[in-house]
């Protein structure tokens, strides 16, 4: 009866079901397998009706929809196992699935059938216990999704070890930090009751200054002098921010609302979504030189922590040192923590380095800060200069350095996680311009709130 129906009413029952469901049609008979097996417009349209078009690698290169759709269906699988072995071991292919689409989402905030997969089946923590389920298909339970996936770092392998055990990051532990800085949710208090919480760990790893070099121009970096990623001192950053971020949100009665609250939110290029809609006005096109591919002119938010300086040098040089590979104990302590806004514009291009990913040019930006709170602070107000460009990885690199009364005093390196015109922002380090030994340094980050530069505000601020 199925096979005397003609092919558009195949292709259309074939389209109400799901991976399974096509599996298993093409396995009852060889009329149905020949139909199904070289369908390509079947496996395009049951792709898009679940996810969405992905991102060719290569321009021009045709999509194989069938090898896409079941690639997608062992992602599916793998999600919805209890076996939480069996996902760990395939950490790896996860991890680019989870990549391949997120660059496959819809810019500037549209709604996406990806984010929402993700969002299914990765539920923010705070959200579900251990043993809840979530509406998601087949009633999959979200938290051996992100014990599996975004809990396999050293900094929750400390947490679990509940000891100054060595430290060494492997390729798996880098590729689960960044899963983890991609997620966004920073998990300070992971589903898995054995561990203790992430915060003083976290803590330890990013006032520590043995992990800040030259080789690493004391940014968020592998010490190979390339500028890879080093997705662990990021992943450290963001546990760090968040929690001093819900403590600000917490002291003045949420009047400063919680950032970083949902899975995968501006984790995607050209991701970034204005707070505040600029005001329709005519502007000069920008002459080719200034033209922007970062969409870096605007202004931003920016929080910047820090240990008070007498604990920070204890802690660094007055405490006796661990042996050599083993972190320094944990801290619980108190931070400062300053909330800083950013008007900045682009100046000038440049063609990239030699170290440099050359798909981007360089650009260059310069602009202002102030402090939200702390107006009569020094070092609250500062005009401010930097680059952005990409790493050989394809990751944006930004530079900054803020400028007191025509002398740079402070250096921060940061990445954006989430690539190019990403909405989560810039994570990194400050630290003195000239590299002390001594300090200070400390996490920070910064994100866009709207394409707006307001130059008279921005340049009065420079009168202080």
């Amino acid at each position: 009866m199925l096979l005397s129906l003609p092919h558009e009413v195949l292709h259309i029952i074939c389209l109400a079901g799901d991976i399974k469901t096509l599996k298993t049609l093409s396995s009852c008979c060889k009329a149905l397998q020949a139909f199904i097996k070289y369908n390509q417009l079947l496996y395009k349209e049951l792709y898009l009706l679940n996810w969405d078009r992905p991102v060719r690698k290569v321009k021009d290169d045709p999509i194989r929809w069938d090898e896409t759709l079941l690639a997608m269906g062992k992602i599916q699988h793998l999600l919805e196992s209890s076996d939480e072995d069996y996902k760990k071991q395939h950490l790896a292919l996860v991890a680019n699935a989870i990549d391949n689409l997120l660059n496959s989402v819809p810019p500037n905030g549209a709604p996406s059938l990806n984010m929402t997969f993700l969002q299914n089946y990765f539920a923010a923590p705070a959200k579900i216990s251990p043993s809840e389920k979530v509406d998601a298909p087949d009633k999959v339970t979200t938290p051996l999704n992100v014990a599996s996936f975004m809990c396999q770092s050293t900094l929750f392998r400390r947490a679990l070890c509940q000891s100054p055990c060595e430290v060494t990051t492997s390729h798996e532990d880098q590729l689960s930090a960044k899963l983890h800085c991609l997620y966004g949710v920073a998990i300070d208090d992971p589903c898995d009751r054995r561990h203790l919480a992430t915060y003083p760990f976290a803590v330890s790893k990013v006032y520590d200054l043995r992990n800040y070099s030259v080789e690493t121009v004391w940014g968020p970096f592998l010490d190979d002098g390339l500028f890879g990623v080093d997705w662990e001192r990021v992943e450290a950053v963001m546990v760090v921010l968040a929690h001093n971020l819900r403590l600000v949100t917490e002291r003045t009665n949420s009047h400063f609302l919680p950032l970083w609250k949902i899975p995968f939110h501006g984790a995607s290029p050209n991701s970034y979504k204005a707070l505040v809609e600029p005001r329709l006005t005519k502007e000069l096109t920008p002459p080719p030189e200034l033209l922007d591919p970062y969409n870096i002119t605007g202004t931003y938010m920016r929080v910047i922590c820090f240990l008070d300086y007498t604990e920070f040098y204890d802690y660094n040089f007055v405490a006796s040192p661990p042996p050599p590979g083993q972190p320094r104990p944990p801290l619980n302590t108190d931070e400062a923590t300053r909330l800083i806004i950013m008007r900045i514009k682009a100046t000038k291009t440049e063609a990239p380095g030699e170290l440099d990913g050359q798909e981007l040019p360089v650009m260059h930006f310069a602009g202002t800060s102030h402090s939200m709170h702390a107006h009569r602070d020094p070092n609250a107000n500062s005009r401010i200069r930097g680059t952005v460009r990409l790493t050989k990885e394809g990751e944006v690199r930004w530079t900054s350095f803020s400028i007191y009364f025509g002398e740079e005093r402070w250096r921060s390196e940061g990445i954006q996680v989430g690539g190019v015109g990403s909405g989560r922002g810039v994570f990194g380090h400050w630290f003195d311009k000239d590299f002390s030994q001594h300090g200070p340094a400390g996490p920070t980050a910064l994100w866009k709130i709207s394409d707006v530069y307001n130059e008279e505000k921005g340049e009065s601020l420079l009168n202080f």
